[in-house]
């Protein structure tokens, strides 16, 4: 499937983003361990999300969808988990959800029977071992396809297997874990923690950087004791806790900052341009785009703040009045916007000086390696960067028209979107750029993040057509 994207220069209105995809991952998961009903409202109906939606009924949760954003969890205790698992072999399909693939490896760490955890191709590259090793300390009998890089050292693939050799046993004896990660995750964060969930004692994990913590938020909203102290995060498991359900059995996904990052950004590189987002989550996890793009004097105001669940929420209004200057990015902010990297590069073209990036070498290992497919496809724009893997940086020089005119003339630029949603959707943003029609390929992914990514582009005054094997559907 393609996209063929015409330039345009104005953008105005209001957009309406999804729900937040990390969260509701993390919801269903919670709410089935919970010994009592639960309602999500505001659930991404995502590709992503339904993946571990899809997982949570294979294993008996009955879960109501009352629409499709709304859903009624009917949780069962953790015991549940412990004994159901004991009657036969499971195998789950994640697709490309690699935050629904390591959280249940977390989750589904005491079960008795042989389970496998697969997804697609691309997910099927993301490294394993990562969440493998500290839960093979705690007791847990998991593996993955080996695979041997070109320094000789293993790394471990999906699918992985739990319990996969063995005849089921009555019971598991797991053992909390004291653990450093080695790197910045909070998809091996939440999965650590979820394991340990299930243990008695206390798990305690040390993160070199802060990362994303909805799990931690949202453990304590399900009565879970846990105390954070700088980096370091103690959880003292007791599987009776879950007991205590969720007050008035109702849980808010606040809606996806990583959605909303692309129309910002779409408004701080447009010629002209207004645009609000309502009801954003602003997790200070998660802003670090927010962050910077204030420092480079972005016009962005924060409007109606409160809280939900926890979790900040407040209103995004943006225009593009403020020219924008470079910045230096440490690998500490790097962490704090890590999804938002793909759409960042295009408002650091746009800054009056040069934007020097650190802790580039996460960026390999989500969907697509980001650094490599972005700079590839918007070096075809007349875009400069100076990537040194050796320092693990990246440096974006800024983009003006002595840039468009390094670009062939041609009817269109073919763009690859290689099957990563964010990358697809800041290519499609990039077409602000203005160097003529934009056609971008493998766009299918973007349906795993914001299904209504195109119904809210359009609304603001993107034109574009969607080209699938039945043809075309022009935009309006």
């Amino acid at each position: 499937m393609q996209v063929v994207v015409e330039p345009c220069e104005v953008l105005l209105g209001e957009v309406d983003i999804p729900g937040d995809k990390s969260i509701s991952h993390r919801s269903v998961m919670i709410a089935a361990l919970a010994k009592a009903p639960t309602r999500i409202s505001g659930f991404l109906s995502g590709l992503d999300a339904l993946a571990s939606l899809k997982a949570i009924q294979k294993i008996g949760i009955q879960v109501d969808e009352l629409s499709a954003t709304e859903l009624l969890v009917h949780g069962q205790g953790s015991d549940y988990f412990k004994q159901l698992l004991s009657q036969q072999s499971l195998e789950f399909d994640f697709h490309n959800a690699g935050t629904g693939l390591r959280l249940f490896s977390g989750l589904l760490s005491c079960a008795t029977c042989p389970i496998t955890l697969t997804g697609d191709e691309s997910l099927r590259r993301r490294p394993m071992k990562r969440i493998t090793q500290p839960l093979r300390q705690m007791g847990v009998d998991i593996q993955g396809a080996n695979l041997s890089n070109s320094n000789n050292s293993v790394e471990e693939l999906a699918p992985l297997y739990i319990n996969f050799n063995k005849t089921p046993k009555l019971r598991i004896k797991l053992k909390p874990i004291d653990y450093v990660l080695p790197q910045a995750s909070a998809q091996v964060k939440s999965c650590l923690l979820l394991a340990g969930l299930l243990i008695e004692g206390e798990t305690i994990i040390t993160e070199p950087v802060q990362t994303r913590d909805h799990t931690e938020r949202m453990l304590k909203q399900f009565g879970i004791k846990i105390k954070q102290h700088h980096r370091k995060i103690v959880m003292q498991g007791s599987a009776k806790e879950l007991n205590i359900a969720l007050k008035h059995n109702h849980y808010d996904v606040v809606k996806d900052f990583s959605s909303a990052a692309f129309f910002i950004v779409a408004a701080l590189i447009a010629k002209e341009s207004n645009i609000s987002i309502k009801k954003v989550g602003l997790n200070p996890t998660r802003t670090g785009l927010l962050t910077v793009l204030l420092q480079m004097g972005a016009d962005i105001k924060i409007m109606n703040q409160h809280s939900m669940h926890d979790e900040p929420v407040g209103d995004i209004l943006v225009t593009s009045k403020n020219k924008l200057k470079g910045i230096h990015i440490s690998h500490d902010m790097l962490a704090l916007m890590i999804d938002e990297f793909p759409v960042f590069l295009l408002a650091a073209l746009k800054a009056s000086e040069p934007t020097v990036i650190e802790g580039i070498e996460e960026l390999a290992y989500k969907e697509s390696h980001r650094v490599e497919t972005m700079v590839k496809a918007l070096n075809q724009l007349g875009a400069k960067f100076e990537v040194n893997y050796a320092e693990n940086k990246l440096i974006v020089y800024p983009y003006g028209w002595s840039n468009l005119s390094t670009v062939s003339k041609k009817n269109s630029i073919v763009l690859d979107g290689a099957k990563d949603h964010r990358v697809a959707m800041s290519l499609f943003i990039a077409s602000l750029f203005g160097v003529g029609e934009l056609k971008i390929s493998a766009i299918e992914n973007i349906d795993t993040s914001f299904p209504n990514f195109f119904d809210e582009a359009k609304k603001i005054g993107f034109c574009f057509k969607i080209i699938t094997n039945q043809g075309g559907a022009e935009c309006q």
